[in-house]
């Protein structure tokens, strides 16, 4: 077959399609400064890229903006990768909303269209990645499950193409193709053109899925903007396929094999137009992209000759050959050349009349030959025409018989439709009964959806705080690593310069490992130690055991000896006086033994309490001061170690690693100590929650226990942070001074703590609720998680993990449990809040906490000054004068104390809204501290209506209205109050704040005040006991007095009773004011 030049030169450059490799980048970094300043732009670069990601992701259900995909197209084109990219794409939550995970998937695809050539090469490495997002979303589910599955696996089958034909790009446009490939194998061409083709049908089948679920949501456009790389690749794949045809076609000629190609195209080619046809009519698409348009009919694959005829190999490939209508020209034999001349004179006349008559037969049998070949056709077209006619024949005969067919099938359809028209008739006069109903269901389900609705944003308003916090942390994770790179160029720097200070790291290492083992006998010590102490804890818990018993047995002959007793007066009353007599001597004898054995009693437990009190408080002084002297003893080494790290040389640093490596695993067994300590108190916690000893701060507040929840959060996530810190750091941090190690200690004592003051705050609360079983389960959930938290942690545990990325995962997943549970308890609290409770609505915070802190300054100034002028009133001049003095001076020293500790809490909140806000207003921090905001207001209100009722008593008292114990119970109140105010400033209080302490100091007067105000009243109240009951004790006969011992035994029987039913009545009390707040909220 003959072909031009054009049609030769496309054919050299098309085939040998699997020899191109892609050469790698290979980035030559001429010194360590240019260095370092290329990783300060790529640090840059870098975060950028994720904030162009983030929000190229993000949860609005709108098309990816084009500028933020351009930015990571450019990036890979800036530095020649996209590995920051991915990572990128990794850290994005795409697993929480499909939304997001679709629009990710649509950058994805434009990035590895429009992006570097080496973006495909890291796709391949990230492919384990791509393939999972396919099984986040169900595919029988939404839309958008069925969408983002497809859409994965077109990917997926796209770079597997990729892998395979490394010399197509993103955008698979030819020219670039053919100026990179140059083979002549048509076979690879033939395969390349196959997978093409089915990477075009994978193509369909996702465009056919986008238009089939378009109108299924209110919002189109996200999926629409799918379609734009859809349509630039599928053009692309369809010039690359007709240009692969055309020159196979003029490589291999008519040959059977290309017969499927063409055939497929061609259907491939009606599909293209068909989608093609219906982006056309979105003007969304037409807005962006030039959508192509292609013909009705398949474009000519055949190849052009030399001559710029196109040559009919494909159609005589396809149809029979058919004979021409036309009648052939005569058919010329060419006559051979004469003879020469000289031949002819040698030749005799016979011989050349013989030629003569042979060359005339010849010329007959010719002609004879070409008459039978027109008569021939002729015969050939007569048939041809008689099977034209026979076959527009049955063509006329079988529209024919489809047109009485669909004629019947019209009739029956029409009666079809007419018993449907009446059975819809009857249907809807029973729909119209139903739709009354239904619209009553509708309109319940409504208001769920509402309360529904309500819940879900509170939730999403939880989940963005959380984002929020992560992107914080994701943001210090930079700055560490930006320092990590500081100090490695300085390093570098240093390292010609550390050559001659080789013997004095030696000699520091020598030392460091003398402290090292001192420290080991100082541990080993503290073990015995703790051995000891166990063992004088067995003793002492022996002893009170053995004095139990004691104190039951002689309960026991108390008992017998007072049945006797009361025998013995029975008889007294039946005998004469000769017999009492001898009674009297009786029962003084026996009473006499009673006292003496009471005595033994009493000195046997003040013996015990001696013994046990001295012994192990200096026991436990002992061992404190050796736990000092071990920590100094650590902390000592330490800092040694810490020099030694700043010192070290590269010659060293194999001995010097091992040895931090050693050290390193002693820390870490030190941190395991902590951690089990931890547990403990966890566990002690436990034990108080389900003791019934443990009644838990019956002062508690839900905005107060909020704020500890919030507290309890800060700190996990703390502590996650400093041991994610410690496990990434490793040897780097192993001599500062401000390591992870002690960042880690520090936290998790904090976190226990916190934890502790929940499980006290959460008992006390829950005796105010109906059912106060869910709030300990809830709390419980949290000891439970916050317990594996810490074991989970040891290095037990954590070295099971080889890579260090597992281990980060664990600290994040376990902080996430504890976060979840804190989460619950913190919905059931604030259920709990009363309708009269902080609103943080309000726009302008600040003023909202200055005005409750001055209003609560102001009330206290205000009852001081209402002492004062009734302490000056005349009226009071009384019996009792002494008395009301003293009552009303405690009080005006309670009312001192409290404004002292508002003003001091006034500057403590300030300061710490001042060096916690950071670049935020005061209002913003305090609507992000919502929880602690509300406590500290709560706080405050408790403090002054504490007071105001500790005034309208000790004005009560003085007219004679109220009782003394009145007054107690209001001081008591005051106090519980002022804590609370001092616990809220308390929890976000900076370390070693001055206010801070000036607050726990005027906290601490006040509690003074309030126990001298309860003194006055309680001595007042034991003076008038003392008077009432004035009798004289020695003028009594034995038997009147054991008769009033008896009676006093059952008036403290009948108080005891009546105690424990106003206690029962009060908690029944607070328990239904809080179920009447529940219930005003609910409606």
């Amino acid at each position: 077959m003959h072909f031009n030049l054009n049609t030769a030169a496309m054919l050299v450059q098309i085939v040998h399609v699997t020899q191109y490799t892609s050469t790698p980048f290979d980035t030559d970094f001429s010194s360590i400064t240019s260095q370092y300043t290329r990783s300060i732009k790529m640090s840059r670069a870098e975060v950028d890229l994720q904030t162009s990601v983030k929000k190229a992701c993000s949860l609005d259900e709108v098309p990816p903006k084009r500028k933020h995909v351009r930015a990571c197209i450019v990036y890979t084109w800036d530095h020649k990768n996209s590995r920051a990219f991915w990572n990128a794409v990794k850290i994005q939550p795409l697993q929480s909303d499909e939304v997001q995970l679709f629009k990710a998937l649509i950058m994805i695809h434009k990035v590895l269209q429009e992006g570097h050539p080496n973006t495909l090469k890291d796709a391949f490495r990230n492919r384990d990645f791509l393939s999972s997002l396919a099984t986040v979303f169900p595919s029988r589910g939404t839309a958008y499950g069925r969408l983002i599955n497809q859409y994965d696996k077109f990917l997926l089958q796209k770079l597997d193409f990729h892998r395979n034909n490394p010399g197509f790009n993103g955008m698979f446009e030819y020219e670039e193709y053919i100026s990179l490939r140059a083979v002549n194998d048509p076979n690879e061409g033939y395969e390349s053109v196959l997978q093409l083709m089915d990477l075009q049908d994978s193509i369909n089948d996702l465009q056919k899925l986008i238009f089939a679920t378009i109108h299924q949501t209110p919002n189109n456009l996200c999926k629409v903007s799918a379609l734009v790389p859809l349509i630039a690749e599928s053009y692309g794949i369809y010039k690359f396929c007709t240009s692969m045809l055309r020159a196979l076609h003029s490589q291999l000629g008519a040959d059977e094999a290309l017969t499927v190609l063409y055939e497929r195209f061609d259907s491939q080619h009606f599909m293209l137009r068909d989608f093609y046809t219906d982006c056309h009519a979105i003007k969304f698409l037409t807005s962006l992209i030039t959508i192509p348009r292609l013909s009705s009919d398949p474009p000519d694959l055949v190849g052009i000759d030399e001559n710029g005829n196109r040559t009919n190999d494909r159609s005589q490939a396809n149809t029979p050959a058919e004979l021409s209508s036309q009648p052939t020209a005569s058919i010329e034999v060419p006559r051979g050349p004469p003879p020469p001349v000289d031949s002819i004179f040698l030749q005799q006349t016979g011989i050349f009349d013989q030629q003569q008559e042979e060359q005339q037969r010849i010329q007959q049998e010719l002609e004879l030959k070409r008459q039978q070949q027109l008569q021939a056709q002729l015969q050939q077209q007569q048939l041809f025409d008689q099977q034209q006619q026979d076959q527009q024949r049955r063509f006329m005969e079988e529209q024919q018989y489809l047109q009485q067919q669909q004629t019947q099938q019209q009739q029956s359809r029409v009666a079809e439709l007419e018993h449907d028209l009446l059975m819809f008739k009857n249907q809807y006069d029973n729909d119209q009964s139903l739709l009354a109903q239904y619209d009553n269901r509708v309109k319940s389900l409504e208001s769920e959806m509402t309360n529904l609705n309500n819940n879900a944003t509170q939730q999403l308003a939880s989940k963005d705080e959380l984002n929020n916090n992560l992107q914080e942390q994701i943001n210090n994770w930079t700055k560490k690593y930006e320092s990590l790179a500081k100090l490695y160029s300085q390093l570098r720097q240093e390292h010609l310069n550390l050559l001659s200070k080789f013997k004095k790291i030696q000699q520091k290492i020598n030392s460091a490992q003398e402290s090292i083992l001192k420290k080991e006998k100082l541990e080993k010590d503290i073990k015995s130690k703790n051995v000891e102490l166990a063992d004088l804890i067995r003793e002492r818990d022996r002893a009170r055991l053995d004095l139990d018993r004691l104190r039951s047995s002689k309960d026991m002959e108390i008992e017998k000896l007072s049945s006797e007793l009361h025998l013995l007066k029975e008889e007294a009353n039946q005998s004469g006086k000769v017999q009492s007599m001898n009674m009297t001597t009786l029962i003084s004898r026996h009473e006499k033994e009673l006292e003496e054995m009471k005595q033994k009693l009493a000195d046997r437990e003040k013996k015990l309490n001696a013994l046990g009190d001295s012994d192990l408080n200096e026991k436990l002084k002992d061992k404190e001061m050796e736990l000092e002297i071990t920590q100094e003893s650590l902390e000592t080494a330490l800092k040694e170690l810490a020099i030694s790290k700043n010192d070290q040389d590269d010659v060293m640093n194999a001995q010097i690693d091992q040895i931090i490596l050693e050290n390193i695993d002693k820390l870490r067994r030190l941190i395991d100590i902590f951690l089990n300590n931890n547990i403990k108190r966890i566990q002690e916690s436990k034990h108080e929650l389900s003791s019934q000893m443990q009644a838990g701060n019956q002062s508690a507040t839900p905005e107060y226990l909020l704020s500890i929840i919030e507290l309890c959060s800060d700190t996990a996530t703390d502590f996650a942070s400093a041991f994610n810190g410690f496990l990434v750091d490793g040897k780097a941090s192993y001599g500062d001074d401000d390591s992870g190690y002690s960042a880690i200690v520090s936290t998790s004592s904090e976190l226990t703590s916190a934890v502790n003051d929940l499980v006290i705050n959460a008992k006390g609360l829950s005796r105010l609720m109906q059912n106060e079983e869910t709030l300990l389960v809830l709390v419980s959930k949290v000891l439970n998680s916050t317990e594996s938290y810490f074991s989970g942690l040891k290095s037990e545990v954590l070295g099971k993990l080889a890579d260090e990325d597992d281990k980060v995962d664990k600290v994040i997943d376990s902080n996430l449990q504890v976060q979840q549970d804190l989460q619950e308890v913190g919905s059931l609290v604030e259920s709990l809040r009363s309708k009269n409770g902080v609103s943080l609505k309000s726009s302008n915070l600040d003023a909202m906490v200055e005005d409750e802190m001055e209003r609560a300054a102001n009330t206290v100034n205000s009852a001081s000054q209402f002492l004062t002028n009734l302490l000056q009133n005349p009226n009071i001049k009384g019996v009792d004068v002494e008395v009301h003095e003293a009552i009303l001076s405690a009080a005006m020293a309670v009312t001192k104390a409290v404004s002292i500790l508002i003003t001091a809490a006034t500057e403590s909140q300030r300061e710490i809204v001042s060096k916690g806000r950071g670049n935020q207003t005061r209002t913003e921090y305090y609507k992000k501290n919502n929880r602690w905001t509300e406590g500290l207001i709560s706080a405050s209100k408790a403090v002054a209506g504490a007071t105001n009722v500790l005034i309208q008593t000790a004005d009560g008292v003085i007219r004679d209205d109220c009782q003394q114990e009145q007054l107690i119970v209001a001081s008591n109140e005051v106090a519980a109050s002022t804590a609370q105010l001092v616990a809220a400033s308390r929890v976000k209080a900076n370390f070693v704040s001055k206010t801070q302490d000036n607050l726990e100091t005027a906290s601490g007067s006040v509690s003074r005040a309030c126990k001298e105000l309860v003194g006055q009243v309680q001595r007042y109240l034991t003076r008038a006991d003392e008077t009432q009951n004035d009798v004289d004790l020695s003028k009594l006969t034995p038997y009147e007095g054991k008769t009033l011992e008896m009676e006093q035994q059952v008036q403290i029987l009948k108080l005891e009773n009546t105690l424990a039913s106003a206690r029962k009545r009060l908690g029944e009390i607070r328990k239904h004011g809080y179920a009447d707040d529940l219930s005003d909220n609910e409606s």
